[in-house]
């Protein structure tokens, strides 16, 4: 079964027609929030949060990140300054997840095999 997309990306692009399954509809209902209640996030939720996030695809399965926890309010009110101080959301959510390309993960795993990885050329492009 099809349903006509909820929105057309401008008004004179026709509806386009969408197999009706789970995801899509997950995906259709997605928005972004930047406004959040004070209420403490349960540690389960954070948990599954992480989860869903581990299993996210990366390039070649990589996963070359880490996900890091911040409760303080402090270090998320640094983070909003870093992130050029136009980030409120940042420092007014209960829990900030921050993801950070992690290289050192594909040195560990490389040499767990006996290779070298190729990571050195790519950390110093990134920080360029």
């Amino acid at each position: 079964m099809t349903k006509p997309a909820t929105q057309a990306a401008s008004s004179t692009e026709a509806a386009v027609e969408t197999p009706e399954n789970e995801v899509l509809r997950l995906l259709r209902l997605r928005g972004t929030v930047r406004n959040f209640k004070s209420d403490p996030v349960p540690e389960h939720l954070i948990e599954a949060v992480i989860a869903a996030g581990q299993r996210a695809p990366t390039s070649s399965n990589m996963q070359a990140y880490s996900i890091v926890v911040v409760r303080d309010q402090q270090t998320k009110t640094v983070l909003t300054v870093i992130a050029g101080g136009h980030q409120a959301h940042v420092a007014d959510c209960p829990v900030f997840f921050a993801l950070c390309a992690d290289l050192t993960r594909t040195d560990y795993a490389c040499s767990m095999h006996g290779k070298q990885a190729w990571t050195e050329p790519l950390s110093k492009s990134c920080l360029s």
